[in-house]
């Protein structure tokens, strides 16, 4: 068989030859380890998005004095906070 059209071959993540002879015990480590992974890459956005969130909520119960403190009109504080949290 041609190696270029089976890239996995060999590999001991894909190859289904390989993982059958894997325990259960090893299956559960390897799955775990590739969850964990995608938690990690995951982490930094959601606290991001999450502190975004939480600035928005507070911006928009400040009061006129806050705002004028901090150079902002009450339209610019509704913009602002009506944004999603996902959008810097």
């Amino acid at each position: 068989m041609n190696e270029a059209l089976m890239p996995y071959t060999n590999d001991p993540w894909t190859d289904p030859a390989a993982l059958r002879k894997r325990s259960v015990a090893e299956l559960w480590g390897m799955w775990l380890r590739v969850v964990w992974a995608l938690l990690l890459r995951a982490a930094p956005p959601l606290t991001v998005w999450r502190q975004r969130a939480w600035e928005r909520r507070m911006l928009a119960q400040m009061t006129e004095r806050d705002l004028h403190d901090m150079r902002m009109t009450r339209h610019d504080a509704k913009v602002e906070s009506n944004k999603p949290f996902w959008k810097a």
